[in-house]
């Protein structure tokens, strides 16, 4: 059995430098994180990013000091998440700064709540600074290539752009292209 892989959308536009905002954790943070009892808890205000805007980049910039276990183990490895949604596995191998890409994850959003938990070996952590850096665009468009395509016999795959759009919702100077992300096993 064979897939295609992963395709991903490239909806085209020349862009210039964008602006970009840097957020503090709203008030009532949680920094500190032990293992799976005790998560860090940050909740970030999105409301600075102008309306009809797209974000081209958002990035969670952590200092982590006082990087414990026990028993002891390096490295230790923290679970990212976005609301519900898994950002990503944070490998740690000391003190130090660390970021995260949650881009995808903050689109589309006015506000929202990061979490931090140990993944084994009840790893620990003080988060002595953490900002969310974004970067927005007036002009950029918002690709959406929808669901993930699986084909199981070789053949034309139908590829559909149709749902990118600019932020003001227009599709008009849009191109579109695609590339194998992550190739399948066993293609060419």
């Amino acid at each position: 059995m064979k897939s295609l892989g992963a395709l991903l959308l490239v909806a085209g536009s020349a862009c210039p430098v964008e602006p970009t905002v840097k957020l503090d954790p709203a008030p009532g943070s949680v920094f500190e994180v032990k293992g799976n009892q005790k998560k860090a808890l940050m909740r970030f205000d999105l409301s600075a990013i102008p309306a009809g805007t797209t974000i081209v980049k958002a990035r969670l910039a952590l200092t982590l000091t006082a990087v414990v276990s026990e028993p002891p183990l390096n490295p230790k490895r923290f679970a990212v998440t976005v609301e519900e949604a898994r950002a990503a596995n944070l490998v740690v191998k000391g003190p130090g700064e660390y970021a995260v890409d949650l881009t995808k994850l903050v689109r589309g959003k006015s506000a929202v709540a990061v979490s931090i938990s140990g993944m084994e070996a009840n790893p620990g952590a003080t988060i002595s600074r953490t900002a969310l850096e974004i970067e927005y665009s007036f002009t950029a468009p918002q690709a959406d290539a929808g669901g993930a395509v699986f084909q199981l016999r070789p053949g034309a795959i139908r590829l559909d752009g149709g749902k990118s759009a600019l932020p003001d919702g227009g599709k008009a100077g849009l191109r579109y292209s695609w590339t194998i992300a992550r190739p399948a096993w066993g293609s060419p």
